[in-house]
């Protein structure tokens, strides 16, 4: 299955409902007329463009907006918006809110900005930027979503928050070992059906539930650094000084240390879930 070119910039996942306010090029609002016939992705149209181009304007509440033709500018405002730019070459904008973009034929710029939002450039050279915590999708499907890419901003938290953990216990020389090896070669990976995890450095199962931010979809949910970090954080905290699996003082293995990525000179029964964080 092939797709038209796409620049992914930013992304991590996100959860959508659509909807706002169009001007016409002439900045006349569209009638109620205009847009009963209209459809994005399967719901009613509450603002829509026309067959030229228009600049489309939301409203703070949660819109449906088709761009129909033309080469369009959108902007969703607020609320939770569906918008779809239609055919031709459209500028859209989310802006705040949980938003689901369609960029449709034509070569599109989309832009998530703020919110939880999902990015599907569809046919075209496109060029997608999800900002903090959104998807972006190759092609019109969900199933085409990368939920694997991340936004700039997390991923710096994310190094943060490492460096922070491994100072604290002395292993800034082992730390990207530890990280690469843990995460299977991969830290930002995400699991969005709930199979077992890669490793320690992905999300915690045992943390999942109340730490990570949900996107709105029953199975899917973003990698948490923050909530990786703080759990591997307690299972230092909580195994410091009660890890000597062998009885004898000064051996056994040290706490951050995952039966997964054991070195050859420990002796690994330390149980990640033994206890839960509380």
């Amino acid at each position: 299955m092939s797709f038209a070119t796409t620049r992914i910039r930013f992304a991590f996942s996100a959860f959508l409902m659509v909807c706002t306010t169009v001007i016409g090029v002439a900045g006349v609002p569209v009638t109620a007329d205009a847009v009963v016939a209209e459809t994005c992705r399967g719901r009613t149209v509450t603002i829509s463009g026309t067959t030229g181009d228009d600049e489309i304007q939301g409203t703070s509440g949660n819109d449906v907006i088709n761009g129909l033709g033309g080469n369009d500018v959108i902007h969703g405002l607020g609320g939770a918006d569906i918008i779809c730019g239609g055919a031709g070459n459209d500028i859209i904008y989310g802006n705040r809110g949980n938003d689901w973009i369609y960029g449709g034929p034509g070569d599109d710029a989309l832009y998530g900005q703020r919110g939880h939002d999902r990015l599907f450039g569809y046919a075209g050279t496109d060029s997608l930027f999800g900002g903090l915590y959104a998807d972006v999708c190759v092609g019109e499907n969900e199933a085409n979503c990368e939920t694997d890419y991340r936004g700039e901003r997390d991923e710096q938290v994310w190094r943060d928050l490492v460096d922070e953990f491994f100072g604290d216990i002395g292993e800034t020389d082992n730390a990207l070992v530890i990280v690469a090896c843990e995460s299977n070669g991969d830290p930002f990976a995400v699991n969005p059906n709930g199979q077992v995890p890669k490793g320690l450095w992905q999300f915690i199962p045992s943390t999942w539930e109340w730490a990570t931010p949900f996107t709105g979809w029953d199975h899917e949910h973003r990698f948490h650094p923050r909530a990786a970090t703080e759990t591997a954080r307690w299972l230092y905290d909580w195994a410091d000084g009660r890890t000597r699996q062998d009885g004898s003082e000064g051996q056994g293995f040290d706490p951050w240390v995952h039966c997964r990525c054991l070195l050859p000179e420990y002796n690994c029964q330390f149980d990640l879930t033994a206890v839960n964080p509380s």
